[in-house]
């Protein structure tokens, strides 16, 4: 796991979670990259678990850190850690599996510790959103396949032996270097392009994305039907993978994930004092905020899905709806689709100075 300040609490969570739902009789060496911990938040980590943990603490050096900040991340730049997990962790570590620290784990993790990897270098689930690799993640010189599947990194199974002997961690620092003014998802984009045909799928009950909860069937998703109705009703992962967490004072997950979240995060080192009520010009503001992320959200998922004629059909009269009752977002969404655009294309022009 990668962890700096902002995601002490959450990974918290998530470590507890998965110390909740492990079977007895199984120990967890648990190794953590990190970066800018204040030693405050380093002692409350290494008090926050039982016995059964065993705790490695992984600094990764002044220069790699900065490379890897270079490249930028949506949420926190030890996202890209991931990347170079290889030589961070000790030669005698040969299998881990990865995970991001906005999980809320429901299930017995040896099920997916115990798979069998098949040749594969990673197994994880399928992105929910994305679905396909985009062109752009695409290696210089490699056919175009529309088709090819495209995965959450959120949670990995990784033969580290397998990782290491195949050089990934070289072909996706390049890659990063290639991609860096490209996508607001490097990280993992970058391990997209660096795993196509090398990877195996999990099913999605492993890594339930918030995308799910956006479709109205499982045509619109990557899932087998059975697959899909299973990771809604009874996911053993909920990966918290949008800008709005659970911790925040307004989160866009389901009510009851999120409620279930804030009761773990109480429960840990971390929990404390309930958070302060927002101010009334806060909520006002969400008001106006939540539809247009809805929106956004909701209109890109589907333009995202595969079966993309299928998805803009089912998920119409939704993306009507939420239009007809908050209007503004009639020119927010696409004044947002825009700036990001221009946003990225600014970045690659500046980068090509």
């Amino acid at each position: 796991m990668a962890v700096d300040e902002q995601y002490a609490a959450p990974l918290c969570v998530t470590v507890a979670s998965l110390l909740e739902h492990l079977r007895p009789g199984v120990g967890l060496e648990l190794h953590l990259m990190r970066s800018g911990l204040t030693p405050k938040t380093r002692r409350t980590l290494e008090g926050a678990w039982d016995g059964r943990v065993r705790l490695h603490w992984t600094s990764l050096d002044h220069e790699t850190v900065d490379a890897l900040r270079g490249y930028g991340h949506a949420s926190s730049p030890a996202a890209n850690f991931r990347l170079v997990v290889g030589s961070s962790l000790p030669g005698h570590v040969t299998k881990v599996i990865y995970l991001d620290a906005d999980l809320l784990i429901r299930n017995d993790l040896v099920e997916v510790w115990e798979r069998d990897m098949r040749g594969n270098i990673v197994l994880a689930v399928q992105d929910c959103y994305i679905q396909r690799l985009p062109s752009s993640c695409r290696p210089p010189g490699a056919p175009a396949n529309g088709q090819a599947p495209y995965f959450n990194s959120g949670v990995m199974v990784i033969d580290l032996d397998a990782w290491r002997a195949a050089g990934i961690e070289q072909s996706c620092l390049e890659a990063a270097r290639r991609l860096q003014h490209r996508t607001k998802w490097l990280d993992q984009h970058v391990l997209n392009a660096c795993l196509a045909g090398r990877w195996g799928a999990l099913p999605p009950v492993w890594n339930k994305q918030f995308s799910l909860d956006l479709f109205p069937d499982w045509r619109c998703s990557p899932y087998e039907e059975r697959e899909f109705e299973e990771a809604r009703r009874r996911p053993a992962i909920i990966h918290f993978c949008t800008h709005t967490k659970p911790w925040h004072a307004f989160s866009d997950h389901p009510r009851n994930d999120v409620l279930a979240y804030r009761a773990a995060l109480q429960a840990t080192a971390f929990g404390g004092a309930p958070a302060a009520r927002p101010s009334l010009l806060r909520r006002a503001a969400q008001v106006l905020a939540a539809p247009h992320r809805r929106l956004l959200d909701t209109t890109a998922a589907a333009f995202h899905a595969k079966r993309r004629t299928h998805a803009l059909k089912a998920m119409l009269p939704s993306i009507l709806k939420l239009a007809i009752l908050h209007p503004w977002t009639l020119a927010t969404v696409p004044l947002a689709v825009v700036r990001e655009r221009v946003a990225i294309r600014l970045d690659q022009v500046s980068a090509s100075r």
